[in-house]
């Protein structure tokens, strides 16, 4: 391996416990310094624009997983994705955090802020588990299904039980 890369390597492997969570709280600072409706097309763009970077990133770190033979440059990606995917869930679920705060009642939204704290919490405890492709993908998931909970009621104009199940069959669909 070439010592750059090793040296890289070392470096993440020695800071990997401050930067991960940077990386979250700086994807949670900047949505909450950036997110303000729910139905504004900057907002909507930001939530899909993290939605295909984490999904894509969580595919490319596991094709490098499983890719013996890296290139210094696939090595240096492999290393990095990482706290990439680690942003784009703060990212993501800082939003949600802004968008359930901003867009209702607590009575009524409780519940799913609720989930994202131990969410936020669970991926520190468990970091071990972040690394595994199921718990990434449920975690990808769970962030769709947030995502859809808004987009759908926007996009249908309309609100109501059978709404929220729509949002539930397109997150399981996608």
């Amino acid at each position: 391996m070439h010592p750059h890369i090793q040296n890289l390597r070392i470096w993440t492997k020695k800071y990997r416990h401050y930067l991960m969570p940077a990386s979250l709280v700086l994807g949670f600072v900047g949505d909450s310094l950036t997110l303000r409706r729910v139905s504004g097309v900057f907002e909507n763009v930001m939530m899909i624009v993290y939605l295909i970077i984490t999904a894509f990133a969580i595919f490319i770190v596991n094709y490098l997983r499983e890719k013996e033979n890296r290139s210094p440059f696939l090595e240096k990606i492999y290393l990095f994705i990482p706290f990439l995917i680690q942003f784009t869930f703060g990212g993501l679920f800082s939003g949600f955090t802004v968008f359930y705060f901003r867009s209702g009642s607590l009575a009524s939204s409780w519940i799913f802020i609720v989930i994202l704290l131990a969410l936020m919490l669970g991926n520190e405890i468990y970091k071990k588990h972040y690394e595994h492709l199921v718990f990434q993908v449920m975690t990808l998931f769970t962030a769709l299904y947030f995502y859809l909970i808004f987009a759908v009621p926007v996009l249908v104009n309309k609100m109501g039980v059978g709404v929220f199940l729509l949002s539930g069959l397109v997150s399981l669909i996608l």
